[in-house]
């Protein structure tokens, strides 16, 4: 028995817990704000009736009251507030009363005992302020701006909708354009993000429908119109011709003035990049001549034709980004303009030389770098000077980009896309990508090989080539001279050929090996060389080429085949080791390599 009232005890003090848990447990509430719409039906005196959409999706309950902070200060609630559940067709609808509380906000009460549980609901409450008195609808320059600040909620929302509904005017609302603020109403942001505007135009309202498609959480959304004098008392006694002049040439983009500025900007970019155009083929061309290529184009027209194109794709180029307001336009204009400056050169037929001469030279006569300036320098990015016109232009519009970002972003972004223009005018149709003139040393190769093969004790001496009859080198070369080199070894010589990379011209080395046939210097190499007949009839003459065209591998090249012709030292003799001659100290006989290649 005891046992028994002990259990009931226990099992009494369980039920009295749970019956003091359940309420609480009940009363967790979670809302969270799925969509808002509003509609501001707004009349000629400057008042509006104000009618909002909130979708809540709720978790717990019951929820007796939802309150809804940042509405109009002024707010005078109308008695039609309801809500429905969107889960539940048989919910019905649930009248709400509307207070306002001290602090501006409003509270929505349900009129139902049990409240609401867990679902998605539509909030729908209405009340009327005086957007006039208020300075939300107030003149800004040349036209009137009509503002609304939207309720704030705790969550941000992914898409939010607002519908004006303002007296019929000469001249349609309209939204803002971009860097047109007024006024500080909410400064976080002059349009409070992307907007996509909707109208429709019916007899004695015209309905202005809004998407913005992000509302941060806790942020007051500003929304922003632009009205005709004539839609308000309160300003159409004003002359409004201006001001609907403006407004219906701003519908159509920009007002007069600001069209005239892109259409003269649009303009003199073109004539500027046109003019660009033909100075850099002009010098392009004169350059490929001297070096003996032929200049090309990637658009295979005339000059003249070619850089007004240009000209022409830039300027609507600008055109579209303006006024146009067309972002892809943009890119496919920029592209052709582009092309238009894209510039190669092809290399000339090679001409057969007549013969010459080589003959040693000094290091600075053979290094010298007494090669004239090619023309259009200025314009070649791959030059110094170009380089520094390229870098200041681009400073140039760099700086625009930051000047221009305080207004308006967007056009500073495509400012920076019409100064891409200038890349392929500096970049294409380089000196890099014309022939060297005959003689030179490409990027210093062979003095950088004299320098490598001077650090191993290899002695060598420049080689140039003269023409008959003239007096400027026409092929540079080393000549190696190997000490204590086997019989019939004619000449070691270091020269390079040249090729067009990615980065310009490509000097690739080689090594010529001139040996007597049937000597025991040709006896000595490896059976795999091919030779072929040299300057003499019994000269054979092998190429070798390094295994990468770099200055290392082609010293590393030399030094072994100087190792492997060079003749090895005789024993000393002694007068015990002779056998009844008399006893010699000679030195062992050396063939030095002749000083240059016939």
């Amino acid at each position: 028995m005891y046992v028994l009232r002990r259990h009931l005890a226990a099992l009494l003090a369980a039920a009295a817990l749970l019956a003091a848990v359940a309420p609480a447990r009940a009363a967790w509430v979670e809302t969270r704000p799925t969509a808002h719409a509003a509609v501001v039906d707004v009349e000629r005196n400057g008042t509006a009736t104000v009618t909002q959409e909130l979708g809540i999706r709720l978790r717990g309950g019951p929820l007796a009251e939802l309150t809804v902070a940042g509405v109009d200060g002024d707010a005078e609630p109308l008695p039609d507030a309801t809500v429905i559940c969107t889960d539940d067709a048989k919910f019905g609808t649930v009248p709400l009363s509307v207070t306002r509380e001290p602090d501006g906000s409003l509270k929505l009460n349900i009129e139902r005992e049990r409240g609401l549980r867990t679902g998605s609901y539509v909030f729908r409450f209405s009340y009327r302020t005086h957007l006039l008195q208020r300075e939300l609808i107030r003149r800004v320059g040349s036209h009137v701006e009509l503002r609304w600040v939207g309720p704030r909620l705790d969550d941000g929302l992914d898409s939010a909708r607002v519908t004006f509904r303002i007296p019929e005017a000469s001249a349609a609302p309209m939204l803002p354009s971009p860097g047109a603020s007024g006024g500080a109403v909410n400064e976080l942001d002059e349009l409070g993000g992307v907007f996509v505007g909707n109208l429709r135009r019916a007899p004695g309202k015209d309905e202005l429908e809004i998407v913005r498609p992000h509302v941060a959480r806790g942020e007051p959304a500003l929304w922003r119109v632009w009205v005709a004098d004539s839609a308000f008392e309160a300003f159409s006694a004003a002359p409004a011709t201006k001001t609907q002049a403006l407004l219906t040439t701003r519908e159509l983009g920009e007002a007069p003035r600001e069209r005239l500025a892109w259409l003269s900007g649009a303009l003199l970019g073109g004539l500027a990049f046109g003019a660009l155009l033909l100075a850099k083929w002009r010098g392009f061309s004169a350059a490929a001549e001297l070096r003996g290529a032929e200049p090309r184009a990637l658009v295979p027209l005339s000059p003249g034709v070619r850089a007004a194109l240009g000209g022409v794709l830039l300027a609507l180029a600008v055109i579209a980004g303006g006024p146009w307001d067309e972002p892809t336009g943009v890119g496919v204009l920029l592209l052709g303009a582009m092309a238009c400056a894209v510039l190669h050169a092809r290399p000339g037929r090679p001409q057969p030389r007549g013969p010459g001469q080589w003959l040693p030279l000094s290091e600075s006569d053979a290094f010298a770098r007494a090669h004239a300036a090619l023309p259009g320098r200025y314009l070649d990015g791959t030059t110094l000077r170009g380089a520094a016109v390229l870098g200041a232009l681009l400073a140039g519009a760099v700086t625009l980009h930051f000047v221009e970002r305080r207004t308006s972003p967007y056009r500073a972004v495509e400012l920076l896309l019409l100064a891409s223009v200038l890349l392929p005018v500096f970049l294409t149709g380089s000196a890099r990508e014309l022939p060297l003139p005959p003689g030179s040393d490409a990027q210093g190769l062979l003095r950088r090989v004299l320098h490598g093969l001077r650090r191993r004790s290899l002695r060598a001496v420049p080689l140039a080539r003269l023409p008959q009859g003239g007096s400027t080198a026409d092929e540079l070369r080393l000549l190696v001279q190997a000490r204590g080199a086997l019989s019939g070894l004619m000449a070691v010589e270091i020269g390079t050929d040249h090729a067009l990379g990615v980065g310009g011209i490509v000097a690739e080395p080689y090594v010529l090996l001139r040996v007597r046939e049937g000597s025991p210097c040709a006896a000595a190499l490896p059976a795999q060389l091919s030779f072929q007949r040299g300057r003499k009839v019994e000269e054979r003459v092998a190429v070798l080429r390094p295994k990468l065209p770099t200055v290392a591998e082609t010293v590393s090249l030399v030094s072994e085949l100087c190792d492997l012709l060079t003749q090895p030292a005789a024993p000393p003799t002694s007068a015990r080791s002779s056998a009844g001659k008399a006893a010699s100290a000679r030195k062992p006989a050396r063939r030095a390599s002749p000083a240059h290649a016939m």
